[in-house]
């Protein structure tokens, strides 16, 4: 199964959510609990489904997100291209995890 699907609903929402950024408290928000949800959220789907984890679909995913950060932050908001990866590849390998072990 393709990962176009799943990175472009996380280019939705690291596009669409820092628009609602207003000051560094709701950034922060922002940054460290909306946005790593989604993405375990979708990257669980995505092992989930296609049973297996792509590092492909963490690399793409976590690049798609360096414009984001020039676009709507600065520099000091690079440390969560690490976060976001790892967020990626651990969601990832449970969805894989969880469809392996409930449906056997």
């Amino acid at each position: 199964m393709s990962i176009i699907p799943y990175v472009f609903i996380n280019l939705l929402y690291f596009y669409s959510l820092p628009l609602l950024i207003k000051d560094t408290g709701s950034g922060m928000f922002v940054l460290l609990l909306i946005i790593p949800l989604l993405l375990a959220i979708i990257s669980f789907i995505y092992g989930f489904k296609n049973q297996k984890h792509n590092f492909l679909y963490s690399i793409v995913t976590t690049i798609s997100f360096i414009p984001a950060i020039l676009i709507y932050f600065n520099y000091t908001a690079l440390i969560y291209l690490l976060l976001y990866f790892v967020i990626t590849i651990l969601f990832n390998y449970t969805g894989k995890a969880f469809k392996i072990v409930i449906f056997k």
